[in-house]
């Protein structure tokens, strides 16, 4: 392979790459939704009495929320400010071979020569910034998807102090209101 059908095919590959990444935010941001709904839903149920269950659900759902905010960090940093790199328009490059054949007098052939150098050039900067910015993209990608991972692990935590204090608090009262004096006389 040539340098030239390299750096071709590597500019084409960091486009499509571009165009994966994006795709995959579609799933993480996903997931943070129902996490961040399942979170607001803890949250109105936060417990502010004594104990170890009480503070043990409390600290789980503040911990949740650090994790779910560095995932949006993460997220905003793998989609935000990335200015990609493309080669010049078939217009573009119309024009400059033109300008070659003038430069060189008619030379169509050396013409023809300086067109494929300096496309080559452009097919290897442009795939360089590029590939710069698809692996910054990536590892911010990476990172809220960790992040993702940790507060799905600690929302299936919080679940057992919050199950266990809606189902064993004692100090719930219950208000009972009769209405009716009326005994109910069942049908045979």
């Amino acid at each position: 392979m040539d340098n030239f059908e390299f750096c071709k095919e590597h500019y084409f590959f960091e486009i499509n790459r571009k165009h994966q990444l994006t795709n995959a935010l579609a799933l993480p941001i996903g997931l943070l939704t129902v996490i961040g709904g399942i979170l607001a839903y803890y949250l109105k149920h936060l417990v502010y009495s004594g104990g170890i269950v009480p503070v043990l659900y409390s600290a789980l759902v503040v911990v949740a929320l650090y994790f779910v905010g560095k995932t949006v960090y993460y997220l905003i940093c793998s989609y935000h400010d990335y200015t990609y790199s493309y080669i010049a328009t078939p217009d573009e490059l119309l024009d400059y071979h033109k300008n070659l054949i003038q430069h060189h007098a008619n030379n169509i052939s050396q013409a023809d020569d300086d067109l494929h150098d300096y496309v080559l050039e452009q097919y290897s900067k442009k795939a360089s910034i590029n590939t710069w910015n698809n692996d910054s993209k990536s590892e911010y990608l990476h990172e809220a998807n960790t992040n993702l991972i940790y507060s799905l692990i600690l929302i299936l935590l919080i679940s057992a102090p919050y199950f266990y204090l809606n189902n064993h608090d004692s100090e719930k009262v219950y208000k009972v209101e009769l209405t009716n004096n009326e005994i109910l006389q069942l049908k045979r």
